[in-house]
């Protein structure tokens, strides 16, 4: 087959190619080859994804517009005909990540790619299927829009959640404080933690499946899972 053949390639989703365009403006450190401050990262992903939303196309108009307020990351609207749900961040916010560096993780605001990473491994790790739409501005406010199905089913009960997170998932929990809602789970799968965890971020169908639709999922290198793997419960 040739090269030029347009079938041998893959073309990336909106999600992978934003996440790619702020990792190309960024040192393989993390650090800016600009020479800004760790302070000033969040502004400069910011402005990047503006940048790259603007060159592609993706700055969204007010047309679009949340339905109802949501929890502390997002606000919602639902799309009847597509039964997907629109997700706006808060305004200048990117969800929430958790930093593992301490001796506790802690829970901290996000930047836009620890946020747009976080979604690409929710739909790898959950079978989820997350798409960015773009980003809108309202003055020098800006806000991340994104689409996920609407799941029919009901909220499981935390035992039911705990146990099919457990038996369906290969999840293990953690002995950490609650990140995020008070009475969160958080748990270990591989390399991959598993954060704020509990009933109403997540459904289960009538077939009994679990569908998570809004956990903080991070990837781990090989010594934060060593550290997150010593704080694993007695009873797995």
């Amino acid at each position: 087959m040739s090269n030029d053949d347009d079938s041998s390639r893959t073309t990336p989703t909106a999600l992978d190619a934003a996440i790619a365009a702020i990792e190309r403006s960024l040192c393989a450190d993390g650090a800016d080859a600009r020479g800004f401050d760790e302070g000033e990262r969040s502004g400069y992903e910011w402005r990047t994804l503006q940048q790259w939303c603007l060159e592609s196309h993706l700055v969204l108009g007010a047309e679009i517009a949340p339905a109802r307020a949501g929890g502390r990351e997002h606000d919602v609207t639902h799309e009847a005909t597509a039964q997907r749900w629109i997700k706006f961040t808060k305004w200048d916010g990117a969800g929430y990540a958790i930093d593992l560096d301490e001796t506790d993780p802690i829970f901290l605001p996000g930047t836009p790619l620890t946020y747009l990473k976080r979604l690409r491994l929710h739909n790898a790790l959950f079978g989820d299927t997350l798409e960015l739409l773009g980003i809108q501005q309202e003055g020098y406010k800006l806000r991340i829009v994104t689409s996920q199905p609407d799941i029919v089913g009901e909220a499981p009960s935390l035992e039911e959640m705990e146990k099919l997170l457990r038996e369906d998932y290969r999840c293990q929990r953690l002995q950490v404080p609650p990140m995020g809602f008070y009475k969160s789970y958080s748990y270990l799968r591989d390399h991959v933690a598993v954060f704020d965890a509990h009933p109403a971020n997540c459904v289960v169908t009538a077939e009994g499946v679990l569908v998570p639709i809004d956990f903080i999922v991070q990837e781990l290198d090989e010594e934060k899972r060593r550290k997150l793997a010593a704080r694993l419960s007695v009873s797995g």
